[in-house]
């Protein structure tokens, strides 16, 4: 179970909420609950992040907006651009990192406060140059739209 967190995707005050992590897998079409296993911090001192530091520390991604996320990633010694998304329709805001390596494997990081696409639920992707996409969803999985296609790694912000 993860810890209470405040406030709402944009960091806003709001309620207190609680937070359990899950994962869909739509080869077996199950949810597997990823409490998390490891106490390891979420970047290695060289700025790597692994998929268990990932389900570990899932709670860091909520209710963050893009400028908390950046300014943690140049503390951790990524060399970041910030963009809007190109598409249109999209109000994702873009990370790209200009300093990837094999000890820093963050290559781009989207917020995207929620589209038509997925459920309007927001949501927090990381591109990794070593262990795909990491997909951080602030809702229950049954309230997250998938075209069936996902190749990145889900990790629920809430239970059923």
């Amino acid at each position: 179970m993860g810890s209470g967190v405040s406030g709402n995707y944009h960091g806003t005050k709001g309620s207190q909420k609680r937070f359990e992590q899950f994962e869909l897998n739509f080869e077996s079409k199950s949810i597997q609950n990823s409490t998390p296993k490891s106490t390891e911090p979420l970047l290695s001192t060289s700025g790597h992040i692994s998929l268990t530091s990932a389900k570990s520390n899932a709670d860091f991604f909520f209710n963050k907006d893009v400028n908390q996320i950046e300014s943690f990633l140049q503390e951790n010694g990524y060399q970041t651009a910030y963009r809007q998304s190109k598409f249109a329709r999209s109000n994702a805001e873009i990370i790209t990192i200009k300093n990837a390596s094999k000890e820093r494997n963050i290559m781009q990081v989207q917020v995207s406060p929620g589209s038509a696409r997925h459920g309007n639920v927001p949501y927090v992707k990381i591109s990794t140059n070593d262990i795909g996409k990491i997909k951080f969803i602030y809702a229950k999985p049954s309230d997250y739209k998938s075209d069936g296609d996902e190749n990145a790694n889900l990790i629920f912000g809430r239970s059923e």
